[in-house]
C-alpha cells in the first residue's frame, strides 16, 4: 500500500525511528490522513524520546552491572537481543 506517495514501509520506520521521511511526503500524508502535519510530529517525537530513556536506562544499567563485576576479564553487558 502507498500513502501520499510513501510506501507503507517507509512510514513504519519512520515511526520506528530508522527511517527519515522527506517533509513534502510528510506533508502530503497529513493531507491524505485529515490530520495536522505537527500531530506525526509530536507522535513521533513521544517515541523518540522514550526511546531514548530506554537506551539510557539500558546503558545506565550496564555500566553498574559491568563496574561490579569489574575483574579485569574480558566480559562484556549483553543487551537484549544478545549483542555486546
Amino acid at each position: 500500500m502507498r500513502l501520499g506517495g510513501i510506501a507503507r514501509q517507509t512510514l513504519s520506520g519512520w515511526e520506528r525511528g530508522t527511517n527519515v521521511v522527506p517533509a513534502a511526503a510528510l506533508l502530503a500524508s497529513a493531507e491524505v490522513l485529515g490530520v495536522d502535519i505537527g500531530q506525526l510530529v509530536e507522535a513521533t517525537r513521544a517515541k523518540v524520546r522514550e526511546r531514548i530513556a530506554n537506551l539510557e536506562a539500558l546503558v545506565s544499567t550496564a555500566d553498574e552491572s559491568f563496574g561490579a563485576n569489574n575483574d579485569h576479564s574480558s566480559k562484556r553487558p549483553t543487551l537484549p537481543g544478545g549483542s555486546a
